[in-house]
């Protein structure tokens, strides 16, 4: 048995058309879906990034590890699916994201774990990055740097002709938006704004949200217009 597990970083597992949400281009996770099980019920083990990913590689929940914010996570010596895998016999493999070890984010992480509680807030931070590339050929890729750990990893795949089980991972980061939003114009244009949804601004944020923001840096307010460019890059699945 071979297993090859994909990870789009930060995608709303319910943003596919095969699940019905209107507007989305994801021709490549409808195709995958179509042949496979989609669990439409499952959910991450924190609302953060880097406690979810321990969670996943570890097989625990963050109460078990713990990792509480974005600077904490596994240590280099805490076992993960792969090492149990590789203890197993299979040949392991590993390209692309990852980020499940703790003390690997900015000061910034660290800060915002404890200054919530003091109702402290940091420096707002220039508001949403977006970057949209003229470029309207389907073809031309975004990100290059993610892209070319597909590359490796397809490398790798076409190496193995012997009939040895193994297991391949490969991670990327987008849609997570900590690099900012990219996307060309050719894809931009795929998606139609108004066959988007957006969920309405609700009048009193829940306190938690509000401190969050705060804890962030992130109190600036963006204009519906960005909203919506942001909502496009995400939306796109290209080659």
């Amino acid at each position: 048995m071979n297993l090859l597990i994909f990870s789009s970083d930060n995608h709303d597992s319910r943003i596919l058309q095969s699940l019905g949400y209107p507007g989305a281009l994801t021709p490549h996770m409808d195709r995958l879906s179509a042949s496979g099980t989609t669990f439409s019920r499952t959910y991450c083990s924190s609302p953060q990034c880097v406690p979810s990913r321990a969670s996943m590689w570890s097989g625990k929940q963050v109460h078990q590890i713990p990792a509480w914010n974005n600077y904490t996570g596994l240590s280099p010596q805490d076992p993960t699916f792969l090492s149990h895998l590789e203890a197993a016999g299979l040949k392991c493999a590993c390209f692309g994201k990852t980020d499940y070890l703790g003390g690997h984010h900015d000061e910034q992480n660290r800060l915002a774990a404890w200054i919530r509680s003091l109702d402290l807030g940091l420096v707002e931070k220039l508001g949403p990055r977006f970057f949209l590339d003229d470029d309207r050929s389907p073809r031309s890729q975004q990100m290059l740097r993610h892209w070319g750990k597909v590359d490796e990893d397809c490398r790798w795949l076409e190496d193995q002709q012997d009939d040895s089980p193994f297991c391949c991972y490969v991670g990327v980061n987008p849609p997570h938006p900590g690099g900012g939003y990219h996307t060309n114009r050719h894809w931009f244009d795929q998606i139609d704004p108004e066959a988007m949804h957006h969920p309405p601004h609700h009048p009193s944020d829940h306190p938690t949200m509000v401190a969050m923001r705060r804890a962030k840096g992130a109190e600036k307010s963006f204009s519906q217009k960005q909203i919506v460019d942001m909502r496009r890059a995400y939306l796109v699945d290209p080659e």
